[in-house]
């Protein structure tokens, strides 16, 4: 991932990003989920409880990773289309913008002014401060170093490859016990590592078979593992009922309508595309992947433990 990719994606990118991929999705589906709430429940508790799993639902639909659409655009063969450089450049700051959200809530969970526990939230703040400082003033520099000392078409030496991999497995252990998300770090010191050859293309070339053959097959199986169909019906040891299951897929269907038609209008009155570029744009950020389901583990083994 190229940072300075949203600024060759200019103007138009921002504003599909700004107004269309977060704002608008994110609002409706909050003003329907307060709605259908109030309109089904009237348990208070209950419908507290309801807002707290759903609102999680509702940010997830809103949101849109850069590795999928990238992916996407890429088995497309759209990269270098212009089509491709807006989705690119805006999908790469409204994943930056979830981010900073996830970090913001992570601190913002551990502040409780009524009872005056704000030291926790003060102490996550800061060691993400440290993590993001050490990773531009002191890792970047390094890594920079490592990359000039590796001749052109020339081989790195697996202790810089080794030695890269710690750096990101510390920054997540940092960052996911300072209340933020282990993802955090790894995206961050990501982000540090200049992409391309020599450096940025031997690190792809050392995990992405692994990656891909090994971690994401475990990855899936961990997940169909706590995947329990039963639970999307009305079975009593669930105490869940239909009123539940028909609020999810409200909330599924109009995530994906309010991200579509509003994507639409926008490119084709502001950025002026055409139509079907407009809708293909749409279609682009309701796209979903395997990154997707890293929040909804995330929380489900925090409610578990």
């Amino acid at each position: 991932m190229d940072p300075l990719m949203v600024l060759k994606g200019g103007r138009k990118a921002l504003v599909v990003l700004s107004v269309v991929s977060l704002a608008i999705p994110l609002l409706v589906s909050f003003l329907v989920l307060h709605w259908m709430l109030k309109a089904e429940i009237s348990d208070p508790n209950t419908q507290q409880k309801g807002f707290k799993y759903l609102n999680f639902l509702v940010f997830s639909l809103s949101n849109t990773s850069f590795p999928v659409v990238a992916d996407l655009m890429h088995e497309l063969h759209l990269l270098n289309s212009e089509l491709g450089r807006i989705a690119l450049s805006s999908v790469m700051i409204k994943d930056i913008s979830r981010l900073l959200m996830m970090v913001s809530f992570g601190v913002v969970s551990q502040v409780n002014l009524a009872k005056g526990e704000w030291k926790e939230g003060a102490y996550s703040a800061l060691g993400l401060g440290v993590v993001i400082i050490f990773l531009i003033f002191v890792f970047r520099p390094v890594v920079l170093y490592i990359a000039k000392r590796v001749p052109i078409g020339g081989r790195v030496p697996d202790s810089y490859i080794f030695f890269i991999f710690l750096i990101v497995i510390f920054t997540s252990v940092v960052t996911d016990g300072v209340g933020a998300s282990y993802v955090v770090g790894a995206v961050i010191a990501g982000l540090v590592v200049p992409e391309g050859p020599p450096l940025g293309t031997a690190l792809v070339k050392h995990v992405e078979t692994f990656v891909a053959e090994v971690f994401l097959p475990l990855f899936y199986v961990a997940v169909g593992q706590i995947v329990d169909i039963q639970l999307l019906f009305n079975n009593p040891e669930t105490k869940y009922d239909d009123s539940w299951l028909l609020m999810l897929l409200v909330l599924i269907i109009v995530g994906w309508v309010a991200n579509v038609v509003s994507t639409m209008v926008t490119a084709i009155y502001l950025v002026k595309m055409t139509p079907n570029d407009a809708f293909l744009l749409g279609i682009t950020y309701t796209a979903k992947g395997f990154t997707e389901l890293l929040p909804y583990l995330r929380f489900y083994n925090n409610e578990a433990s």
